[in-house]
């Protein structure tokens, strides 16, 4: 019985690569247009933590006679915490809707 390499049970595999440049071209890997939302979305939960803390932090004294820094604060702090929330909320409504 003279047995070739392709009928023996013991021939090694492909390699993984040669076996993925044979698929046809719909079956291929494409990177996931979802990343840059991701990295959008996590610079806005960046952004609004770093506005938020640090209007909290940098005018903590209670302002000139016109009031422009606690009006200042007060802006910086719902902007930093809004931005911070939705931010938070959309990414929590991406993972929820891939599920």
């Amino acid at each position: 019985m003279n047995n070739t390499r392709e009928e023996t049970a013991e021939s090694p595999a492909e390699p993984l690569s040669e076996v993925e440049d044979a698929r046809p071209a719909e079956f291929q890997y494409e990177p996931s247009p979802f990343k840059a939302l991701n990295i959008i979305i996590l610079t806005l939960l960046a952004f609004g933590l770093y506005i938020a803390i640090g209007s909290f932090i940098a005018w903590d004294r209670e302002g000139d006679e016109f009031g422009l820094e606690m009006k200042l604060k007060r802006f910086g702090w719902i902007v930093g915490c809004s931005l911070t929330f939705i931010a938070f909320m959309w990414l929590l409504l991406r993972k929820h809707k891939r599920r």
